[in-house]
């Protein structure tokens, strides 16, 4: 990692958590990449899958959001969380799957996130390169 780059608060360096690649290979990807990826500790325990990325509106608020879907089996149960883009990692050698250095219960404890009423919602609507809808 670049001395700049931190990894994600309350979790311990690793060696296995350098080898993820910094923050700058995510900046460098579409949305249509990262949505729909499986997310990941730095253990390698799955942690949920990537659902929307939320560009602020507000100019005074510059970090983008990840919304991730965790809990739940088989669509049920699930929950939303939102965590801050620039904590997410990729792996060196696997560019399929993203990884946030929490735990599990960490990862519990987060809010949910709840989208606005009337707002289009993550991938349910998306329609990219990766995820488009079948059509009518």
């Amino acid at each position: 990692l670049k001395p700049s780059h931190k990894p994600a608060l309350n979790y311990p360096q690793s060696v296995e958590w350098a080898k993820k690649r910094s923050l700058d290979s995510l900046y460098a990807m579409r949305a249509s990449d990262v949505i729909g990826r499986t997310v990941y500790n730095g253990e390698g325990a799955e942690l949920g899958e990537v659902d929307d990325i939320i560009v602020p509106g507000d100019p005074s608020e510059s970090a983008l959001q990840v919304v991730i879907e965790v809990g739940g089996f088989l669509g049920i149960g699930e929950r939303l969380v939102a965590v801050p883009y620039s904590v997410l990692r990729v792996d060196q050698d696997d560019d399929e799957n993203v990884y946030y250095n929490v735990s599990e219960k960490q990862l519990g404890l987060l809010p949910e996130f709840v989208y606005d009423a009337g707002e289009p919602k993550g991938k349910s609507i998306y329609s990219g390169s990766r995820h488009k809808k079948k059509p009518s």
